[in-house]
């Protein structure tokens, strides 16, 4: 059983799923109460109307997310983790493979955009996005399912994990981990050189937003940690802060950060 210790608090937090019951329309209402600060990027809405796709039977997501700069889009399914997986990868299926109508699709977006975010978007450039791009598939659930993450990823879908917890006084903190859009404003790749050891080297120091010496956060498989600045005969190096490197040498990567201003490792 997982617990959040808000320490400013001195309080305990426990899962949410674990100390109540509730149905997915909760769980849905929830989330999209607080979608704005976990996607950012997007302006996301109720999506109610059935996807079709050939040979299978018509299905309806849960809510659709538009990128702010017309990018991209998303179709996303709310699943509670006790749901069984093949009428998650049913629901999948027909979203991928789904029949858009551009017109109707993008009339559709922009109505209830304007109705739940009272924001107007651009139609002709909603009904382009939908022309040009098939919906990406996001499946929000809460609570992990490791075993889903597998089959999800054969269907290029991501799987999310968006936790609830709740303390006695009734308030809540919420967890988000798996894989969700990102929005990238800038990337470096790196890699560890033979000398010196255990340093990270940044290819595009101009990512970065601190001084030789000085400290930041990385994010790397979920997890965060520490990392120090070191100039070196014209290099820049990142040095891991610990006993512990938590990224494997021998391998190349890219450092990611989020409009946000978070940094995300990943292989490359």
């Amino acid at each position: 059983m997982a617990r959040l210790l808000v320490a400013a608090e001195s309080c305990w937090y426990d899962e949410l799923s674990l100390i109540a019951s509730y149905y997915e329309s909760e769980f849905e209402k929830t989330l999209r109460q607080h979608v704005n600060n976990v996607f950012p990027d997007y302006l996301t809405i109720s999506y109610k109307i059935p996807v079709t796709a050939r040979q299978r039977e018509s299905r309806k997501p849960d809510l659709a997310m538009i990128r702010r700069n017309y990018n991209d889009w998303w179709l996303v399914e709310v699943e509670l983790s006790d749901h069984p997986l093949q009428h998650v990868i049913e629901q999948v299926e027909v979203f991928t493979q789904g029949d858009f109508n551009s017109f109707t699709t993008a009339k559709y977006i922009i109505k209830q955009n304007k109705l739940e975010n009272n924001d107007e978007l651009d139609f002709d450039k909603v009904r382009e996005l939908i022309k040009s791009q098939q919906p990406k598939v996001l499946v929000i659930v809460d609570e992990p399912r490791p075993e889903w993450d597998e089959e999800l990823k054969k269907l290029n879908a991501k799987l999310c994990v968006f936790q609830v917890f709740k303390n006695t006084t009734g308030h809540e903190a919420y967890r988000l981990d798996g894989q969700y859009p990102e929005v990238v404003q800038a990337e470096s790749h790196c890699s560890y050189p033979k000398s010196p050891p255990n340093m990270l080297e940044i290819l595009n120091p101009k990512i970065l937003e601190i001084n030789e010496n000085e400290e930041m956060d990385i994010n790397y498989n979920g997890r965060i940690s520490k990392w120090k600045r070191i100039d070196d005969r014209g290099s820049i190096y990142l040095k891991a802060i610990g006993k512990v490197n938590p990224v494997p040498a021998n391998k190349t990567y890219v450092l990611f950060k989020d409009t946000q201003g978070r940094f995300v490792l990943k292989l490359n």
